[in-house]
């Protein structure tokens, strides 16, 4: 995964105005970012001040995100509820006491 690169934009216009440490960007407001000609990031600002709080900068910057749970392994078949096992044919076999006739 990539970092967004119009948050890294932000971020340098940040920089190049010397806030350069979390605590410089958790303090800008909205006349500060006016007065240093960042009112078109403010947006991206306030998200970026959200995401040192929660100190989730990096998955902000990279618009990724924690889950709670891992993802399911993927399963080779295309339709998760069709069984195509032969095993299970075999017990319908045995469970019914003779073969399914095809009729």
């Amino acid at each position: 995964m990539t970092a967004d690169k119009s948050k890294l934009k932000t971020l340098n216009k940040l920089t190049d105005e010397g806030f350069d440490t979390e605590k410089k960007i958790t303090s800008i407001d909205m006349k500060i970012a006016y007065d240093h000609g960042l009112s078109g990031e403010i947006g991206v600002i306030l998200e970026l001040q959200e995401a040192i709080r929660d100190r989730k900068v990096i998955a902000y910057l990279c618009n990724a995100m924690d889950d709670a749970k891992p993802k399911p392994p993927k399963t080779n078949s295309s339709n998760p509820d069709e069984k195509d096992d032969e095993r299970s044919e075999n017990n319908e076999r045995y469970e019914y006491g003779g073969y399914r006739s095809n009729q």
